[in-house]
């Protein structure tokens, strides 16, 4: 546990030293460790010797700001022990932002300014001004490793609509709004954003040229492309080498031909091109797939410009036309289609990039973590994008890519009272009533397995959470399009099909 600051008596560092004395015993190879200086030093000293504490509470003194995140990654609790008085009451202190963002519980005292912005699930309050309290919540959190995890995630939901990037947006508006449009601060146009592109694309020759001269003929272009060639063998590569002979921000990059087909393999190929972008300096990353093109000319105009409006955006996108296309009457538009996807660099690096999974759901994967985050993910309408790939329409590959999405749903984490529900809703399409008994036996037979899932617990949970307050929204009437996606199209657009 620690707490890093001044030490003066308003932060109430003598509160924590008396908690953690009620109840180290009960915490065995617990510490407090208390960082940096001030007139209340010499008190805590005292109090900690007079305790019995010395070899459980440290009192490490003045660190540099430099080396304050290691001990933090060290850590496992944040310790805020303010007093209540006039002034805090209405604080909101750093230190509590630094916590969130490392992913650490923190406990706080329930003061107002706090409660207005954290609820009871995002951070574990006790009574202001009371050791005890503090205390009991302490052992709390030292015996459960799963609430810790549980509050630190929900507290970056609850941080990210009042991040400093997203103030900083709402300042510059009202100043704006004060000062009167002729006074308009410095902000970031579409136009000033730089993207980048990856495409794996494996045995495309039939599309890839499409593709090409949909991004050669936007309005905004990429200030680099690279193409990565998965083993194709069939004239892909000559396709491309023509392109990028002709611009100079095309490249192709070749990989060998490799025996198996599964999603993992355009992970593969798209991380061989990621690494291409190494030492440049751009905004929005995007992965767009080799059998896409798109409608209009300004189509990633648009996009950036969502990115410019609203910074706490992570991942954006549009619906895509095809065979089979997603209804958005019924599909959240929180999900984004990987048949184009583009992440903001800082949203793509905080989430790792895509993780290379065998069996599919990549997309879904970092649509989720993205949000788990704090970021938002959306889907546009306003522009679509063209799906050029035919899929199979027999009625048994139906019904395999039907029973293989039950189970990637048991894979990532969905809920099973979701999945009945989706069954009962997935019964009234074609497959009429036999397409949604295969979707649940797909589900029931990974669960029967004990598939393994390649997703944390924590990404787990948080998928839990989503799926049931849509549920609930659902249920209750609220039927807006963001609260739905009990459809999921067979439409093979994963990021992984390569």
């Amino acid at each position: 546990m620690m707490y890093h600051g001044t030490l003066t008596e308003i932060y109430g560092l003598e509160l924590a030293i008396e908690g953690f004395g009620m109840v180290h015993n009960e915490m065995p190879g617990a510490e407090l460790w208390i960082l940096g200086d001030g007139p209340e030093k010499g008190l805590l000293e005292s109090l900690t010797q007079e305790r019995g504490l010395a070899s459980k509470v440290r009192l490490v003194g003045h660190v540099l700001p430099t080396e304050v995140p290691t001990w933090l990654d060290k850590c496992d609790i944040g310790v805020l022990p303010m007093r209540r008085d006039i002034f805090l009451e209405f604080a909101f202190p750093n230190k509590l932002s630094e916590y969130i963002i490392m992913g650490k519980a923190v406990l706080i005292p329930r003061l107002k300014a706090i409660r207005h912005y954290f609820s009871e699930e995002a951070l574990a309050y006790f009574e202001p001004n009371n050791p005890a309290d503090l205390a009991k919540q302490m052992v709390c959190l030292y015996r459960d490793g799963g609430l810790r995890a549980r509050l630190a995630a929900r507290a970056k939901e609850e941080y990210a609509p009042i991040r400093w990037d997203v103030m900083r947006q709402r300042y510059l508006r009202l100043i704006e709004d004060m000062v009167g449009p002729g006074h308009r601060t410095a902000g970031r146009e579409a136009s000033q954003y730089t993207y980048v592109l990856i495409t794996p694309a494996r045995n495309e020759a039939k599309f890839i040229e499409l593709t090409i001269k949909s991004v050669v003929g936007q309005t905004i272009r990429p200030a680099k492309w690279v193409i990565v060639s998965d083993g194709s063998t069939d004239g892909t590569d000559d396709i491309v080498s023509k392109y990028a002979a002709e611009h100079r921000w095309i490249e192709l990059v070749r990989m060998p031909e490799r025996r198996e087909r599964h999603f993992a393999g355009k992970v593969h190929a798209f991380n061989s091109g990621y690494a291409r972008m190494t030492d440049m300096k751009y905004d929005v990353i995007g992965s767009l797939d080799g059998d896409i093109s798109l409608e209009d000319e300004d189509y990633f105009s648009f996009l950036l410009s969502k990115f410019a409006e609203d910074p706490t955006l992570g991942l954006v996108g549009t619906p895509y036309k095809g065979r089979s296309t997603y209804d958005y009457r019924f599909v959240s538009i929180d999900y984004v289609s990987g048949a184009c996807q583009l992440f903001r660099r800082e949203c793509f690096e905080e989430i790792g990039g895509y993780v290379p999974v065998k069996e599919g759901g990549v997309d879904d994967i970092a649509v989720i973590t993205a949000r788990m985050k704090g970021w938002k993910t959306r889907t546009f309408t306003d522009k679509m994008c063209l799906h050029h790939r035919e899929h199979g329409s027999a009625e048994h590959s139906a019904l395999m890519a039907r029973f293989r999405d039950g189970a990637l749903d048991y894979a990532l984490g969905g809920h099973p009272v979701w999945e009945l529900f989706r069954t009962v809703y997935q019964m009234t399409k074609r497959p009429v009533v036999v397409g949604g008994l295969t979707l649940l036996a797909g589900y029931v037979w990974a669960m029967v397995r004990r598939v393994h899932r390649p997703v944390s617990r924590e990404l787990v949970e948080f998928h839990r959470r989503e799926q049931m307050r849509r549920l609930w929204k659902f249920l209750t009437g609220n039927r807006s399009p963001r609260n739905h996606a009990l459809q999921h199209p067979l439409d093979g657009a994963d990021a992984g099909g390569g």
